[in-house]
C-alpha cells in the first residue's frame, strides 16, 4: 500500500532574514531533519519544497525526498503566484494527501488537505494596540489567516498561549487547533566565563520597539544610577538583526546619554554565529519582549546556564517556568532591582541556572517533530 504523501513548503522562506527567515526557519529546518533521522513518519512519504538558497541545509537527507524550485526573491507578486497557483498544481503532480505550511500563509484553493503552523499573531496585535499601521502587505496577512483558520483541516500552534489566542480570535473555525511546543537545541554549557569585574546582561532579539531594547536601556540606567558601584563593571549588549532602522538610531541616540555612555554595545547577528558563540560571556539574559510566540532565546539561556529576567507574559511563564525570574517589562527600578541581585546574590543565581536547566530539558525538536507526523496522519484520514 502506498504511504501517504506530504509536502512541507518551505520555497518562500529565505534562510538567515528577519521574519519567516528567523524563528520559523529555525522550526522549519529542525522539523525536517528530525523527520528525516527518527522513526517518526517511517509510515509516510515526506517530500519538502525547497528553494535553490536552502539546499546546502538539506544536502544530507536520507527518508526525506527534496524538491528543489527557483526562489522568490523577496518579489511579494511572485511569492503570491506561487502560493496561490503554483503550489496548488505541485500538490496535483505529486499526488500530495497532506500540505504542511510552516507559516500562516496557505493557498486560497487546493485540494490537498491542508495543515498550518500559526507562530503568533504578532501583526493583529500591533494593529490593535495602535502601534503599527496596516499597509497593503499587512491588511493582506489578516485575511490569509482568515483564510488559514476557514481551509486548514489542522491548524498547529508553538504554544497553549498561541492556542488559546487562536481560539477567541477564531471560535467558528473547523480546524482542529493543536499546540506543539517548539523545541530547543539543547548545547553543552558555555566555557567557564574568565573571572573579571566586568558583568554582561544579554539581550538577544531583532531590534524591534516590541522587543523591548529601549526598556532594558531604561533598566540598566536606572541601575547605573541607584548602585554607582556597577559604573565601568557591567555592560548591557543588545543582539540582534537590525529590522527598523528608526529604532535603531533611537537606541544609539539614548545609548550615548549618560550614564549610558560608553556602557551598552549593540552587536548584529552573523548567520553562522553558533548559539555557543551569540550567548558567550553573558552573566544574565534579559529579554523584555510585548509580545511572542513560544520566546525561544529564553530556553536556550536556560539550556546555557545563564540566568533569565524576563517579562510576566503567559507564554513565557508556559516556556520559562520556574527556571526564570519575571518582571513588569514597564517598570525599570523593578527590572533594575532584580538584575542587581541576579548580579550580587550568588545563591540566587545558582537556583535559576539550576531551574533554568532542568526546564530547558522538557524541549525536544525529536518530540515537535513526532507530535507534528501524528498531526500529518490525522489530516490523511
Amino acid at each position: 500500500m502506498r504511504r501517504p504523501r506530504v509536502l512541507i513548503d518551505l520555497v518562500p522562506i529565505r534562510p538567515g532574514k528577519g521574519g519567516a527567515g528567523s524563528g520559523v526557519w529555525t522550526h522549519a529546518l529542525r522539523l525536517i531533519q528530525e523527520l528525516d533521522r527518527s522513526d517518526a513518519a517511517r509510515d509516510l512519504d515526506i517530500r519538502v519544497l525547497i528553494n535553490a538558497d536552502q539546499r546546502v541545509h538539506f544536502a544530507s537527507l536520507k527518508r526525506v525526498r527534496v524538491h528543489r524550485f527557483p526562489g522568490l526573491g523577496g518579489n511579494a507578486l511572485v511569492r503570491l503566484v506561487w502560493i496561490h497557483t503554483f503550489l496548488p498544481l505541485v500538490c496535483l503532480l505529486l499526488r500530495a494527501r497532506v500540505l504542511h505550511k510552516v507559516a500562516t500563509e496557505v493557498p486560497l484553493f487546493c485540494t490537498t488537505r491542508r495543515v498550518t503552523t500559526v507562530h503568533d499573531f504578532f501583526g493583529e496585535v500591533m494593529w490593535e494596540q495602535g502601534a503599527m499601521q496596516r499597509g497593503i502587505g499587512d491588511r493582506y496577512f489578516a485575511w490569509i489567516t482568515k483564510v488559514c483558520f476557514a481551509k486548514s483541516k489542522a491548524v498547529i500552534t508553538v504554544s497553549n498561549a498561541i492556542r488559546e489566542e487562536a481560539r477567541e480570535r477564531f471560535p467558528n473555525t473547523r480546524a482542529e487547533v493543536i499546540a506543539i511546543h517548539n523545541g530547543a537545541d539543547l548545547p553543552e554549557k558555555l566555557s567557564p566565563k574568565l573571572r573579571t569585574a566586568e558583568r554582561v546582561i544579554l539581550c538577544v532579539a531583532k531590534l524591534m520597539p516590541y522587543k523591548g531594547q529601549m526598556e532594558a536601556l531604561e533598566a540598566f540606567s536606572v541601575l547605573l544610577n541607584e548602585h554607582p558601584e556597577w559604573n565601568g563593571r557591567a555592560r548591557l549588549v543588545l543582539h540582534g538583526f537590525n529590522n527598523d532602522h528608526a529604532y535603531t538610531e533611537a537606541l544609539n541616540a539614548r545609548m550615548a546619554q549618560a550614564p549610558l555612555t560608553g556602557a551598552v554595545e549593540m552587536r548584529g547577528y552573523g548567520h553562522h554565529n553558533t548559539l555557543s558563540e551569540i550567548y558567550a560571556g553573558a552573566d544574565v539574559f534579559l529579554f523584555l519582549t510585548q509580545y511572542e510566540g513560544f520566546g525561544l532565546p529564553v530556553v536556550e539561556s536556560q539550556a546555557l546556564g545563564i540566568p533569565v529576567l524576563c517579562s510576566d507574559l503567559p507564554v513565557l511563564r508556559e516556556v520559562g517556568g520556574d527556571g526564570a525570574i519575571y518582571v513588569d517589562r514597564n517598570d525599570p527600578r523593578a527590572i533594575a532591582d532584580r538584575l542587581h541581585a541576579l548580579l550580587t546574590d550568588d545563591d540566587l543565581r545558582e537556583r535559576m541556572i539550576a531551574a533554568g536547566s532542568s526546564n530547558a530539558k522538557r524541549f525536544s525538536w525529536r518530540k515537535m517533530a513526532e507530535e507534528t507526523a501524528t498531526v500529518y496522519r490525522a489530516a490523511c484520514v
